[in-house]
């Protein structure tokens, strides 16, 4: 049988091979822009730098084999929060990052507002004007930051928080259309007076994107992008609700991305991708072809610590962990080994044991669902701190704490309690503020924070509140000497609040006025959240432990029904001091937060 020709060879042969050549390359051939999801980073400052070396190496790769294709990073949100660490550079190292993908590699930067980021920092400094600051910085590297439903945009930022951009590296016109989180105010630190200075208002996400897909149609556009800081839940809800407008208009959406929840998903619905990241570090990639349409199977989740594979169900997980980084780049070398050295100098401050613990198992899901033990001894820290103002005659006291702010993730461990541990359970430079009411007033806030709460999907929800005061039906009651006291309308009550709820208030409470705080009370004192735990709680644990059945141990009692067995009688009287002076700020009248410094940690 004679052999065939070289040319039918290269008619079977040719079109098997560049198939086999496509499958190994990935879709990286195919690719005209590659977008890496980067969101919800909270400033990881220890490794930050390793994160942004891997997301470099994949951008050089890729336009490595790509020439004319655009490397894009989306920060969808959440890039820099506050904690000890962060807490003197007010999210200025995280930065230097984006300048090195910016403006040193030439990526397109585009960053979408989160609810945190800059704004933590308003309880000390002006987190406006920081938040302002960073994006002027991102707009002079070449990034971008986009807000479409972010309306009545202050003057000086007008020009740099656009709605869309449009994507180089596809034939079609692609527009990529970013928004805030629609409950930016009530979910941030920023107080209505201080948000003025920045927007008017954040608009409902349905009624911008129409807005916006008017536009573009306007604009000769064929395909959408779009980037939300908001939960994947939300985010999904959007393109089901405005499927029917994007087909009126003859608009593709190919590519959807969420953040804000940290969840991991990458999956297909409809014609889209939809795509959420996590957080602390990891991201995902995905590519759009010529037309600006998802290339299917091109996701890649890039995962740090033990995210979840299952989650996955377009495209392909990959932990970050023994990523083979080449050539790791001198700018961000020189970043690690400066971040390294301030975390390590922190650390030598933070790692002081201030108490031995038998340890607590509830962590942050637990303060979610209702009332702890651990969250009742750190209204007892408010308490004590108040007992401690030297104006202080004996009223009743009932503290109150946004149980959504507890942070730690895990439960405490038996042994040693450290300040590091107890500044992280709630990291913000909060600042709590002591107001005196009515009993009439203090029952109307806790009713309005009980029912019009929508922070998280839990049905019922209940500030954590000192173990001296507690529900009983639809009323609150005090402990005193004689026993539990049902609140009197016409008594006075001081009452210390955490810094958020003494700001504003969690889900559509913020509409009440009676519980808008500052805007309404006289605050007699103010200090720094952390510093009085740092001061009181470890004292509060060792009373606590001391009083406690060592049979009790792994179960706290219910705090909404009794007090605690054997919980010592001195939490009735002001508690010993614990080393140097009351932090506390008589106000006179003033309601500024930004004349309160929390500086106990020589800046930290």
């Amino acid at each position: 049988m004679p052999l065939p020709s070289p040319k039918v060879l290269n008619i079977f042969f040719r079109p098997a091979l560049v198939l086999v050549l496509t499958v190994l390359r990935g879709s990286t051939s195919l690719a005209q822009v590659r977008v890496a999801l980067w969101s919800d980073v909270h400033s990881p400052l220890a490794t930050i730098a390793d994160h942004a070396a891997v997301i470099d190496q994949l951008g050089r790769e890729y336009l490595r084999e790509n020439p004319k294709g655009e490397f894009v990073i989306v920060v969808d949100g959440d890039f820099t929060s506050l904690s000890p660490y962060t807490r003197a550079e007010k999210g200025m190292k995280s930065f230097e990052v984006l300048r090195f993908l910016a403006q040193e590699r030439k990526y397109t930067v585009i960053f979408v507002p989160g609810n945190h980021d800059a704004f933590d920092w308003t309880g000390e400094v002006d987190g406006v004007e920081v938040f302002k600051q960073q994006i002027k910085l991102l707009h002079s590297w070449g990034g971008y930051t986009l807000a479409a439903n972010m309306k009545g945009v202050s003057k000086d930022v007008r020009s740099i928080i656009r709605p869309y951009y449009d994507l180089r590296g596809v034939r079609e016109k692609t527009r990529l259309i970013g928004m805030t989180l629609r409950t930016l105010l009530q979910q941030s630190r920023l107080t209505r007076r201080s948000a003025a200075r920045l927007f008017a208002e954040i608009e409902p996400y349905g009624p911008v994107l129409v807005r916006e897909l008017d536009q573009a149609v306007q604009d000769g556009v064929r395909k959408v992008v779009l980037a939300l800081h908001a939960g994947l839940g939300n985010v999904s809800n959007l393109v089901d609700e405005t499927a029917d407008e994007f087909s009126q208009r003859d608009l593709g959406l190919s590519l959807v991305m969420a953040g804000h929840d940290h969840e991991v998903v990458s999956e297909l619905q409809g014609h889209a991708a939809l795509i959420d990241a996590g957080a602390n570090g990891s991201f995902t990639i995905a590519d759009l072809d010529p037309r600006g349409e998802f290339i299917k199977g091109s996701p890649v989740h890039f995962a740090v610590g033990d995210e979840q594979e299952g989650l996955i169900r377009e495209g392909r997980w990959r932990s970050q962990q023994g990523f083979p980084l080449r050539n790791y780049p001198p700018t961000l070398k020189r970043l690690k080994l400066g971040l390294t050295a301030w975390v390590e100098r922190l650390d030598l401050e933070l790692q002081r044991v201030l108490t031995v613990t038998r340890g607590f198992p509830e962590h942050k899901m637990h303060f979610k669902q209702g009332r702890t033990t651990l969250g009742s001894l750190l209204g007892e820290a408010l308490v004590a701190w108040t007992r401690d103002q030297e104006w202080y005659k004996g009223q009743p006291i009932v503290a109150m704490l946004n149980s959504s702010a507890y942070r730690l993730e895990e439960p405490i461990p038996p042994g040693p309690l450290r300040e590091i541990t107890i500044r992280r359970m709630d990291p913000y430079q909060d600042i709590v503020t002591l107001f005196e009411v009515t009993g009439e007033q203090l029952e109307n806030m806790f009713r309005n924070l009980r029912d019009y709460y929508s922070g998280h999907h839990q049905p019922y929800y209940t500030p954590q509140m000192n173990l001296g005061s507690r529900e009983n039906g639809d009323g609150l009651e005090v402990q005193t000497a004689g026993g539990w006291k049902k609140i009197s309308p016409t008594e006075k009550y001081l009452v210390p609040l955490d810094g958020f709820l003494s700001l504003h208030q969690d889900g559509e409470s913020y509409e009440l006025p009676e519980w808008m705080f500052l805007q309404f009370f006289e605050a007699k004192a103010e200090a720094c959240y952390g510093d009085i735990l740092v001061r009181y709680l470890p004292g509060l644990i060792e009373s606590y432990e001391r009083g406690q059945d060592l049979k009790e141990e792994q179960a706290p009692p219910k705090i909404e029904e009794s007090t605690p067995r054997g919980f010592p009688r001195g939490l009735a009287a002001p508690l010993p001091a614990r080393g140097g002076s009351t932090a506390h700020a008589a106000r006179g009248g003033s309601t500024a937060h930004a004349a309160i410094r929390c500086s106990s940690l020589h800046g930290v």
